[in-house]
């Protein structure tokens, strides 16, 4: 239906395509950054307790 109301060309798919891949990869770079920052806590956290 798009292409049939040319609001989309099919030359445009892959310029589509590598934007979501794009927004997915930052997304995700994201999340590894979270995950890396809560278990630098964890860890911290759990070294101060042990040493009180």
């Amino acid at each position: 239906e798009l292409f049939l109301n040319k609001k989309i060309q099919f030359t445009d798919i892959p310029i589509l395509i590598e934007s979501v891949l794009k927004s997915h990869k930052e997304e995700t770079d994201l999340n590894i950054n979270n995950i890396y920052r809560i278990y630098q806590n964890t860890i911290n956290n759990t070294y101060d307790m042990a040493r009180v």
